[in-house]
């Protein structure tokens, strides 16, 4: 069925730089996603519309995203997204989501510019899901993040 979801996202980015500063600083984004076939999804993302910043020098950067989830199966979801931060080269990123059974999901991605190899698992609970994730960046290295969601209509995401 067609529909139409909308999300706004508070979050807080912990900045940290030894001998220099630490920092809270809140962090918004803003989406949508719409099923536009039965088994396609567009998305579009936007993240930290408005300049925030971390010194006098640097601000967090705005992001940009436009995707595209294909589920061939109640099990399985393919992704492709091309991302833009304002201040950086345009990257392409993949995923795959493998629903193991009911409660648990399987995930791995990968992405350019700079390389990013990703992995991670959800557990879904009713309308909760517990997701955990890792990534390797060429760069940064490894870096991990949990999050918690609740789904305030579950049936309308299934």
């Amino acid at each position: 069925a067609k529909s139409l979801n909308i999300g706004a996202r508070l979050s807080m980015l912990n900045v940290n730089i030894p001998n220099f500063s630490s920092r809270f600083l809140p962090i918004f984004d803003l989406g949508a996603q719409a099923n536009i076939l039965p088994k396609l999804r567009l998305a579009a993302h936007l993240q930290s519309p408005i300049n925030i910043e971390i010194s006098d020098s640097y601000s967090v950067p705005t992001k940009m995203s436009l995707g595209f989830a294909y589920l061939p199966s109640d099990k399985l979801t393919l992704s492709l997204e091309a991302e833009k931060y304002i201040d950086r080269p345009f990257a392409v990123l993949v995923g795959v989501d493998y629903k193991v059974i009911e409660l648990l999901s399987l995930r791995f991605g990968a992405g350019t510019t700079p390389g990013t190899i990703s992995g991670g698992i959800g557990l879904h609970i009713k309308s909760w899901t517990i997701e955990g994730a890792v990534s390797n960046h060429e760069v940064l290295g490894f870096t991990s993040g949990v999050s918690l969601l609740y789904r305030l209509n579950k049936k309308a995401q299934e």
